[in-house]
C-alpha cells in the first residue's frame, strides 16, 4: 500500500507521499519550505527540529524560500500571513492537506492544498477568497515554489556543475521528444516560452542534483 501522510506539529507540516517529502512551516509571518527530499527520510535525526522549521529561516529575504508566491493589485504577498488552521482529508488512494492562512495587509485568505497519492509527486493548488467587498486583482501566482535543495560545499562532491536542467523547447513536428539538458549556471536562470508551452503539451522541466542523484520534476496543467 502507498504511504500518504499530512502531519501537523504547531504551525509546521510535513506532506508525505511515498518517498517524497516537502515540508512547511509559518515563521516571522512567512509560509515557507523548510525541508525536502525524494529519499523518504521525513524527520532530521539528532535533534529538537524534526520538522525542519529551522534549517531554511535564515535565508527569509535573501532567497525564495517561500510555499508559495502570491501577488495582488501589484502587492507581493511573501509576508505577514497568520496561521488559520490546517487539517487533511484522507480517501483509500490519496491524503489532502489543507493549511488556511491569512494575510494582514490584503484582506484575503489563502487555503494551500497539496494532494499526495503514494506516487512521489504533490498536487497543489491555492484557493483564495477576497474577504473585503472590493474587487481585487490577481497579479502574480505559483502555488508551490521554494529551495528545491540547500548546497552547503560543492567542493565536497567534486563536480563543478551541481545541478542539471532538462526541458522540452521544440513545439515544431517531429521533434517531440527532443530534449535539452544543461548545466545550471550560478545566479538567475529563467526559462520560457513565446508559444506559451513547453514542447509537446503542458510545461515540463526536470532539473537533477548531481551531488545527491536526486530528480525533481514540475509539470504543470
Amino acid at each position: 500500500m502507498a504511504v500518504t501522510r499530512f502531519e501537523i506539529e504547531g504551525q509546521n507540516t510535513r506532506c508525505i507521499s511515498g518517498l517524497s517529502v516537502c515540508c512547511e512551516h509559518l515563521t516571522g509571518g512567512r509560509f515557507i519550505s523548510g525541508m525536502r527530499s525524494a529519499a523518504g527520510r521525513p524527520y532530521y535525526q539528532g535533534g529538537s527540529d524534526p520538522m525542519g522549521s529551522g534549517r531554511v529561516s535564515h535565508l527569509c529575504g535573501f532567497y525564495p524560500v517561500e510555499a508559495f508566491a502570491l501577488e495582488i493589485n501589484g502587492i507581493s504577498l511573501h509576508s505577514h500571513w497568520r496561521w488559520i488552521d490546517a487539517y487533511s482529508e484522507a480517501t483509500d488512494s490519496t491524503t489532502h492537506g489543507i493549511v488556511k492562512l491569512a494575510n494582514e495587509i490584503v484582506p484575503v485568505t489563502v487555503s494551500v492544498h497539496t494532494k499526495m497519492d503514494g506516487t512521489g509527486f504533490f498536487e497543489r493548488w491555492l484557493s483564495i477568497q477576497n474577504q473585503s467587498d472590493k474587487p481585487l486583482a490577481l497579479s502574480h501566482i505559483e502555488p508551490m515554489r521554494g529551495l528545491l535543495w540547500y548546497e552547503n560545499d560543492r567542493r565536497e562532491h567534486g563536480t563543478d556543475e551541481p545541478f542539471t536542467l532538462t526541458t522540452l523547447p521544440y513545439v515544431n513536428w517531429g521533434y517531440e521528444g527532443l530534449a535539452d539538458k544543461r548545466a545550471i549556471p550560478p545566479g538567475t536562470f529563467a526559462i520560457d516560452s513565446a508559444r506559451g508551452r513547453s514542447g509537446w503539451g503542458v510545461p515540463w522541466f526536470l532539473v537533477q542534483n548531481n551531488m545527491s542523484g536526486e530528480i525533481a520534476v514540475g509539470h504543470l496543467e
